[in-house]
């Protein structure tokens, strides 16, 4: 939370776990937990909602939990997975009315064999959806060897034609390269 009394944990137990560190007394215990399809690999907490947080698993589905309540089922969860484990989830700030719709959010997401993503979340109900894909085996010459480990927004800006675009730079696992792309906005 905004105050880090509460903090989000996950990882290969398949477990989303809440810590209240505000309780004492000997060792920490969870105050929420909750099991999720394959290990838990990343969690963001999105920009200015701080009661969810956006979680991402080794099976390549994404899903959006509220803190205060937390239960097994997400709010919100990308109905296809990505094709590879989401080992990163990066929110990207991007001006006002720029994108993800009306009282929308976009993420950027390595997917690890599935290259990378630019998923959006609807802020009123936490509904998820990929938009676009980059950076997968078809795209480069390292074949099924490509696994995307990282995605981090550089810029946003308006292309020729006035739609917004994102200059992203991605990095891989095998083949150890840093590149850049320039990503269409949805929803701008």
């Amino acid at each position: 939370d905004g105050d880090n009394r509460v903090i989000a944990t996950g990882g290969d137990d398949t477990m989303l776990k809440l810590w209240d560190l505000r309780l004492g007394g000997g060792a920490p215990r969870p105050v929420g937990k909750v099991p999720r399809g394959a290990g838990v690999t990343c969690i963001v907490e999105p920009p200015g909602l701080p009661h969810l947080l956006v979680v991402g698993s080794y099976d390549g589905c994404g899903g959006v939990f509220d803190r205060r309540r937390l239960v097994r089922e997400p709010l919100g969860e990308l109905r296809e997975p990505l094709g590879g484990g989401a080992w990163r989830v990066r929110s990207v700030g991007l001006p006002e009315g720029s994108g993800g719709g009306e009282g929308g959010l976009v993420f950027l997401v390595a997917a690890m064999q599935g290259g990378a993503a630019v998923v959006t979340m609807d802020r009123g109900t936490a509904a998820m959806a990929t938009s676009l894909t980059f950076h997968t085996p078809d795209e480069t010459s390292d074949g099924d060897r490509t696994l995307v480990y990282d995605v981090v927004p550089l810029n946003a800006g308006r292309a020729e034609g006035g739609d917004w675009c994102l200059d992203v730079a991605t990095t891989s696992f095998y083949p150890q390269k840093l590149r850049r792309w320039r990503v269409a906005v949805p929803n701008a």
